[in-house]
């Protein structure tokens, strides 16, 4: 390893240089070779060194198979840093009554939280996924019958309880809840869950240290990646200037986007007093993505607001500041008399809190970034439509063949990183794996964007864009 000198070993070095060189040359600070010639000479010298020590440490950290854990650990923590913990796999649930319900039917707690424990079968080696709700949804009176499922249903986002890969499973696994809702007579996810994933690897780890030692300066793209990633929840991280393709902000320099993908939104609770003279409301932590509930009292009687009738829902998805904490999100209220005048209106909403708390971490003072607005966005989710044909395996029920094909196509896409495409060579390979299917139809019925009409064998994503599908997504017609 070279040997990495500081700055007054430079100047040591100089001025022995030059003494050696003429014996009566005076070098000392104050005179124009002590500060002209050694002075600048060291200061330039120096950043060389900081630079190599740089290169060799990040060339030390990359090198995992020489580290250990606890040596890996031991260099994390001159940037304070440490391992992430296993990640906890997310999705939606859908509940489902047989009849249509005569009253409204709250899934989860009052406060807007959820916390509606739901798990898969048992599997061959005997465990069981569990889960919990993350937001609570409501069945009405005015629920439509959804064919798909033959019964009334309403979805709500949920959450593994444990962290790791065996909360990634497959659609139609989750079909029990711990506890009895009354009038929610069976259960299912439409699609697969996703985002599982173990501990943070050695070599992820080292990925993360390397963007730290990299980004000491919080100006440099790897700064400001370094203090995203350090985020808990962040699962990639894209930084978005002046020169890139499709920025909409700070086209003439003087501004930075740092492009999050999150685990998923938040719950927040805000509990306001209810003004008739209101006209819109205004969240507290953007962006927002849905709503989950508004509950006052109307009539001296405990009213929930229904959307479309007592507000709508303005969420900023076209603006330079779309997706951000300063997004234009907001509600509107559509009458004057939503609630009773003066009374408390409690307001349950589901936020991307990934990108709520790397806003924080850029505005602390030590993270200032003195020549550029500096803003933290959610990436941006675009959802494909993809339809396969594909022929079954002699003994193979052909709803489980669906079930496996969906379920394999939910994991390459819904794992996808920001700025990955989805080919079909992909999609191919890993349905190609199934024991349950002996063929499959190329091209495929439909892989596109949703809303175009399209079908490339490649959809590419941009740098703050991440592909998904969702329960609309994927159509399986099964042969044979």
């Amino acid at each position: 390893m070279s040997s990495v000198l500081t700055r007054t070993q430079i100047v040591k070095l100089l001025e022995d240089y030059l003494r050696n060189y003429k014996s009566s040359m005076n070098v000392s600070t104050g005179t124009l070779v002590g500060d002209c010639i050694i002075g600048a000479s060291a200061d330039e010298l120096e950043e060389v060194h900081q630079e190599i020590t740089d290169i060799q440490e990040a060339q030390t950290i990359s090198d995992t198979a020489v580290l250990t854990d606890a040596e890996l650990e031991a260099l994390a923590y001159n940037w304070n840093l440490t391992r992430k913990e296993s990640v906890k796999a997310v999705g939606n649930v859908t509940f489902i009554s047989l009849t249509q319900p005569t009253e409204s039917i709250r899934i989860g707690s009052v406060d807007g939280s959820g916390g509606i424990f739901v798990q898969t079968g048992q599997s061959v080696d005997g465990t069981i996924a569990s889960f919990t709700t993350t937001e609570t949804v409501y069945l009405t009176t005015s629920t439509p019958y959804d064919s798909s499922v033959e019964g009334y249903s309403v979805t709500a986002s949920i959450q593994s309880v444990e962290g790791g890969t065996g909360g990634n499973v497959s659609a139609g696994s989750i079909v029990s809840m711990r506890e009895t809702v009354t009038g929610a007579d069976r259960i299912t996810n439409k699609i697969a869950t996703f985002g599982g994933a173990s501990e943070e690897s050695n070599s992820d780890f080292a990925s993360r240290i390397i963007y730290a030692v990299r980004g000491i300066n919080v100006g440099t793209s790897d700064g400001m990646k370094s203090i995203a990633y350090g985020v808990g929840g962040v699962i990639d991280v894209e930084v978005v200037g002046p020169n890139d393709t499709g920025v909409v902000r700070g086209e003439n320099g003087g501004s930075a986007d740092i492009i999050v993908l999150g685990l998923g939104a938040g719950t927040y609770t805000e509990e306001i007093n209810y003004n008739t003279d209101d006209v819109i409301f205004v969240f507290d932590r953007r962006p927002v993505t849905a709503i989950s509930s508004i509950t006052g009292i109307k009539d001296d009687v405990a009213k929930i607001a229904v959307s479309g009738t007592d507000y709508t829902f303005y969420r900023d998805i076209t603006s330079t500041l779309a997706r951000s904490t300063t997004a234009d999100d907001y509600i509107q209220w559509l009458t004057s008399a939503v609630f009773d005048d003066g009374t408390n209106v409690t307001i349950a909403y589901q936020y991307t809190q990934e990108v709520f708390n790397v806003q924080e971490e850029i505005d602390l003072a030590a993270n200032s970034f003195l020549t550029s607005s500096t803003i933290a966005k959610a990436a941006q989710e675009v959802l494909i439509d993809i339809a396969v044909t594909v022929t079954k395996t002699e003994g193979y029920l052909s709803s489980t063949v669906e079930s496996d094909v969906k379920t394999s196509i939910t994991t390459t896409i819904n794992n996808l990183r920001l700025g990955e495409s989805a080919e079909v060579s992909n999609i191919v390979y890993d349905i190609k794996q199934l024991d349950s299917i002996r063929g499959l139809a190329i091209p495929f019925d439909t892989l596109r964007e949703r809303g175009t009409t399209d079908s490339p064998a490649t959809i590419t994503a941009t740098k703050f864009e991440y592909l998904r599908v969702d329960d609309a997504s994927i159509t399986v017609t099964v042969e044979g």
